[in-house]
């Protein structure tokens, strides 16, 4: 499976989902979003700022979540230096 550009906190929630053989749907539903939302975080389209949603998608993928935090807070001050 190739590995996306996981220094984007998004590319790197898909990556793990991916790794976790985890349908889109499927893991927008046991995160607790919808599929659009989850998406969007994983294509960029929307920025991952609220750390009760990180919390969720950690949980949900069964991943750490102070990687997945720290991930989204260096991702988004990356963006605000843009």
């Amino acid at each position: 499976m190739p590995v996306p550009d996981t220094r984007m906190v998004g590319g790197w929630i898909r990556w793990r989902r991916k790794r976790a053989y985890l349908p889109l749907r499927v893991a927008a539903r046991r995160i607790g979003l919808s599929a659009g939302t989850l998406g969007a975080l994983e294509t960029g389209r929307h920025a991952l700022t609220q750390v009760e949603t990180a919390v969720k998608i950690a949980d949900g993928l069964g991943v750490s979540r102070e990687e997945l935090v720290i991930r989204a807070v260096w991702d988004f001050r990356r963006l605000e230096d843009q």
